[in-house]
């Protein structure tokens, strides 16, 4: 957490996919692309309508986004 706060922050990249997703009614949603600073892989992020549990209404969405980042990585 500590790195997110610093005004010049170190952090290593990983190599690997990241999928980020968040409900469009969270209060940090326009920040979501920021993971993609994270990695070297591929980035892909989603906004499903909703607050911090918009899990809860999406099941089938999340499902197909999990199953295609997890082909799409393969």
């Amino acid at each position: 957490i500590q790195l997110f706060y610093n005004s010049n922050p170190v952090f290593k990249q990983i190599l690997s996919p990241v999928t980020a997703i968040m409900g469009d009614l969270e209060k940090k949603v326009d920040q979501l692309d920021n993971w993609r600073n994270y990695t070297t892989g591929t980035f892909e992020s989603t906004r499903l309508s909703g607050n911090h549990f918009f899990i809860f209404d999406h099941p089938e969405a999340l499902a197909n986004i999990i199953k295609n980042a997890a082909l799409v990585n393969v």
